[in-house]
């Protein structure tokens, strides 16, 4: 949108040459809109080898872990707030339901 008059080819060129390289590269809005870019014609690079994708497997399963502790432990925590509100004060009414006011 910054630069409507880009065609295709240019695009991938601005993005691809403001990318960060590491194993899987990381593209930078910021960068692609704000880098200059010299007016060198814009030529596709060929795949330098083939690209290798990490096992993020390990990851994966640590992440899913740390979700269920998450929403374990704020279950226990509601539950517990829930025992120190609502117990007392229905052990005061006799165990009865509240009065509604309705006759």
């Amino acid at each position: 949108a910054a630069r409507p008059d880009d065609t295709p080819e240019e695009i991938v060129h601005r993005l691809t040459s403001t990318a960060y390289p590491a194993d899987i590269p990381q593209l930078d809005a910021y960068a692609a809109l704000t880098t200059v870019l010299g007016d060198a014609p814009v030529r596709a690079r060929a795949a330098e080898g083939p690209v290798t994708v990490r096992d993020t497997a390990s990851a994966d399963r640590a992440a899913n872990r740390a979700t269920a502790f998450v929403l374990l432990g704020t279950a226990g925590v509601l539950a517990v707030l829930w025992a120190v509100i609502a117990v007392p004060r229905a052990r005061a009414r006799g165990w009865r339901p509240a009065d509604t006011g309705r006759d």
